[in-house]
């Protein structure tokens, strides 16, 4: 008759393969029999996060520990949101700027849009949560980023709210440096009729040291009629640097202004 230790070693061998090598960490529950899932639950190799989903844990964590879930987030989201709404759903823009500007820090919770969303939250592991938004219909094309689905950079720049702006900088920054020129940003703008946005945008680059996007914005906007009063500060708060002449990847940006503008020496905190 087999032994408990014989019994957890098969429980094992049937995770390890579920698991393709360490690529994977959340599973549907019923990827496993019920009899090793609970085996494994029990022995600390695996967590419930809601019903039906669990993840691959350590037993040596301690309760409240963390690390295995935040690893693991935006793997669950991404397998969580295929699984309920196969491809048609996508990150809010504010959801999405983190990603694209390569911050892939977990927030409390990210608001997914999809037309067969509930409009209700998603209570998750450690506090997090998702915020299951019911669209009509999804207003971009998605795009992948860190394996979920997100808007583009330039349609996320211009449909974000003005507050996220000021909470998320940094973000809005980084991404803004990463766009070679402004001419796919102003295609959004233009077919949107975004006025309040292209002043956002265009004081934005104004503000970052690149004043022919910013007059690009504001004289093709005009010249399509619609009346743009540019925002002199966005951000509502100090910005320590100025961005590159070329498109920069956002994890520079980033860490520039983490630190407080450009680190070249004998360059100004305040000056790039």
């Amino acid at each position: 008759m087999p032994t408990l230790h014989d019994k957890l070693a098969q429980s094992l061998t049937e995770l390890k393969t579920l698991s393709n090598g360490g690529n994977r960490r959340i599973f549907r529950s019923d990827e496993l029999s019920r009899t090793h899932r609970e085996r494994l639950v029990k022995a600390g190799f695996l967590k419930e996060i809601i019903k039906g989903w669990v993840l691959m844990t350590r037993p040596e964590e301690r309760s409240g520990d963390s690390t295995s879930w935040y690893s693991s987030f935006w793997e669950f989201c991404r397998a969580y949101c295929n699984e309920r709404f196969k491809s048609d759903w996508v990150l809010s823009a504010e959801s999405s700027i983190p990603l694209l500007a390569e911050n892939l820090n977990v927030p409390k919770q990210i608001v997914i849009a999809a037309p067969t969303a509930n409009n209700q939250t998603q209570p998750l592991l450690h506090g997090t949560s998702l915020y299951l938004y019911k669209a009509t219909k999804l207003l971009v094309t998605p795009v992948k980023t860190a394996g979920v689905q997100t808007f583009p950079a330039p349609e996320a720049i211009c449909a974000a709210a003005p507050a996220f702006w000021q909470t998320q900088k940094n973000d809005v920054i980084a991404l803004l440096g990463s766009q070679r020129n402004a001419s796919a940003i102003l295609k959004v703008l233009l077919e949107g009729g975004h006025a309040a946005a292209a002043g956002r945008i265009a004081g934005a680059y104004r503000l970052l040291g690149n004043t022919r996007a910013a007059d690009d914005i504001v004289t093709a906007m005009t010249a399509g009629g619609h009346d743009v009063r540019e925002d002199a500060d966005p951000f509502k708060a100090p910005v320590p640097m100025q961005l590159p002449s070329r498109a920069t990847p956002p994890i520079m940006t980033r860490i520039r202004l983490n630190v407080g503008g450009d680190t070249r020496k004998g360059v100004s905190k305040f000056q790039a």
